[in-house]
């Protein structure tokens, strides 16, 4: 019954219709595991919202924040074609030796969250699309 629950919210809040415009299936990338996907991810905040940067298809972001209490462990992840390219950023608040490249998130902004502003965040961009916590190694 949670994953229906978690399905319908990833339907209601646009993330399921992005990925599909993206051209990443949401069946593929997440129901696959959706009993453990719903339970690692259904307190995370899923937001789809437009981003200024130029060569975004739809000019949007997909973002998966984890809450407050989980944010120090667990990764803000978000999802974007960038002219053809399909990308995956995994972002840490703490320096991980996999990160690339680190960006401060100023309050205000407006291409990220409320949530990851005011914040520094170092981050990585991963080849699978899947999302990171359900990633089997």
């Amino acid at each position: 019954m949670r994953s229906n629950n978690f399905l319908e919210l990833m339907e209601k809040s646009g993330v399921k219709d992005y990925f599909n415009k993206f051209g990443m299936e949401l069946n593929d990338l997440f129901t696959k595991e959706i009993d453990i996907f719903s339970d690692t991810y259904s307190d995370y905040e899923w937001i789809v919202m437009p981003h200024s940067l130029d060569g975004l298809l739809l000019g949007m972001v997909i973002h998966a924040v984890p809450p407050s209490y989980k944010a120090v462990n667990n990764p803000w992840e978000e999802w974007f074609v960038y002219n053809g390219v399909e990308i995956h950023h995994i972002l840490y608040k703490n320096e991980n030796p996999k990160c690339e490249s680190n960006v401060m998130i100023q309050l205000g902004d407006k291409d990220h969250p409320e949530a990851v502003q005011n914040q520094k965040w170092y981050y990585y961009n991963e080849k699978n699309m899947t999302p990171f916590m359900l990633v089997k190694e």
